[in-house]
Order: structure tokens, then C-alpha cells, then sequence
């Protein structure tokens, strides 16, 4: 019987009826009240997940059409770079006999014209030795080509152009004192002298600016951004490259071959 009286005094509390005649009006405005706010919320939640899926939807879509952009726009740079390679090598050097005439002209012509995005243009005998510059510098007497590590990445994949790690270029002498970074695009080429043919380097460094340009300029929607790695999963260009050369911040590297 306690328990029963406990109870009543409880309801009673809860529906206000203390002692006076029970107020049925009370009970159904409460409970349709109680009734549309769990129904109002429930709709709410319900739009915001469909919005939230929608949004999302909506940004993957956007990042994909960007990553589009930019893999159009950082081939064609590529595209172009190499065709000033195979421009230089077909054009100018299998062109021209070095016993005989020089490829400076043509070197400070095709400089000229890219200067904008390429640094330098140099071509090497196999030696090491330094044959032409554009535009027109020396070589740091303490700086060997043997060094240099595109070169031997050059070397072990003769028959193609080979693009090296983005670096600080210390090859030359700057009169200005500043240095710059470049990402070395390399190849072997065949050097006519006379009636004698052998191995050379031509070198065109590359402006890194040129590729962050490209790249700083594709804005991710969301959280997300664009870097770009080798097939190595090493980083050629990061939008946090100084956090990331520090040890501050780590990208997981991701497998091209799986």
C-alpha cells in the first residue's frame, strides 16, 4: 500500500493535481506539446544529415573537378618543358657539329623565351665538363657534377628525360648572392664533334615557383588540399612545405602501385 500511495503522490506532483479536480486540458496541451518538439527535432535531424550528405557530396564533387584542373594544367607544363628539352637536343645539339660552331645562340634564344619558368639551361660533356651556359654564368669551382644526385639518375635511365628532387641550386655562381629552388630536368644526349660522336648532359633547371604557381593556385573546398609527391611518395610540392621540411607535420605516404 506504500508504494501504491508513493505513487499516487508522484503523479499527482508530476500532473499538478494537489487535491483539486484533475485537468485533462493540462495533460493534452503537455503532451502535444512534448509531442511536436520530439517530431520537430527528429525532422530537423533528419534535414541536417540529409544537407550534411548533400554538402559533402557536393564538395567531393568540386575537389575532383579541381584535381582535373590541375592535372591538365601541371601536364601541359610538363608538356611544354619537355618539348623545350627534345627542342634543345634535336633541334640544336644532334644539329651541330662543336668541333665547328657553338649552341649558344640557340641556348640564350630558348633561355629567353622561358625564362619565366626555367632558371638555366647548361650542357655537360660526359666528363663533367661545363660546354654551355644560358644565361651566362660559371660554374662553382667546389661544385662536381658527380655530385649531383639527377645526374646519376640520368645516367641509369639513358633513354629518357629524368626530373630530380626539388632543390637548392648551388651548381653556378650568383652574382646576386641569392639562391634559388629548382627541380633539374636532365637527359643524356649525343655530342657530334667532327667525325667523333659521344655522351653528354643537357641540363634545364627548372623555377620550383613555377610549379607552386600552378599548384598554390587550386583552392580545395572543405578541409582538403593538394600536394604533389614523386613515385617514391617523396614531396615535390606541399602547401605546408616548411612545416613539413622542419619535422613538424608528416603525410602519410601513399602506395601508387597497389
Amino acid at each position: 500500500m506504500r508504494l501504491l500511495d508513493e505513487l499516487k503522490r508522484i503523479w499527482r506532483a508530476w500532473t499538478g493535481f494537489s487535491g483539486r479536480r484533475y485537468d485533462l486540458r493540462r495533460v493534452i496541451w503537455v503532451s502535444f506539446t512534448a509531442t511536436a518538439v520530439v517530431t520537430t527535432l527528429i525532422m530537423g535531424l533528419s534535414v541536417y544529415g540529409r544537407y550534411m550528405t548533400q554538402t559533402q557530396e557536393t564538395i567531393r564533387e568540386d575537389n575532383q573537378t579541381l584535381l582535373t584542373q590541375a592535372n591538365y594544367q601541371f601536364t601541359s607544363f610538363l608538356r611544354n618543358m619537355m618539348k623545350v628539352s627534345d627542342s634543345l637536343y634535336y633541334s640544336v645539339i644532334k644539329e651541330t657539329d662543336l668541333e665547328k660552331s657553338s649552341v649558344s645562340d640557340a641556348f640564350r634564344l630558348l633561355y629567353d623565351t622561358n625564362k619565366d619558368t626555367i632558371e638555366r639551361i647548361a650542357l655537360f660533356s660526359e666528363d663533367g665538363e661545363l660546354l654551355e651556359v644560358a644565361p651566362a654564368t660559371k660554374r662553382k669551382e667546389t661544385a662536381s657534377l658527380f655530385n649531383q644526385n639527377w645526374y646519376w639518375e640520368t645516367i641509369l635511365k639513358e633513354e629518357n628525360i629524368t626530373f630530380g628532387m626539388p632543390e637548392v641550386e648551388r651548381l653556378f655562381d650568383h652574382s646576386g648572392g641569392e639562391y634559388t629552388r629548382v627541380i633539374p630536368m636532365s637527359r643524356v644526349v649525343q655530342l657530334n664533334r667532327g667525325d667523333r660522336t659521344e655522351k653528354g648532359i643537357l641540363l634545364v633547371q627548372l623555377k620550383q615557383s613555377s610549379i607552386t604557381d600552378i599548384l598554390s593556385n587550386i583552392m580545395m573546398s572543405g578541409n582538403s588540399y593538394l600536394y604533389l609527391t614523386n613515385e617514391n611518395g617523396e614531396i615535390i610540392y606541399h602547401p605546408r612545405q616548411e612545416l613539413i621540411e622542419s619535422g613538424y607535420l608528416q603525410e602519410k605516404k601513399i602506395d601508387l602501385y597497389k
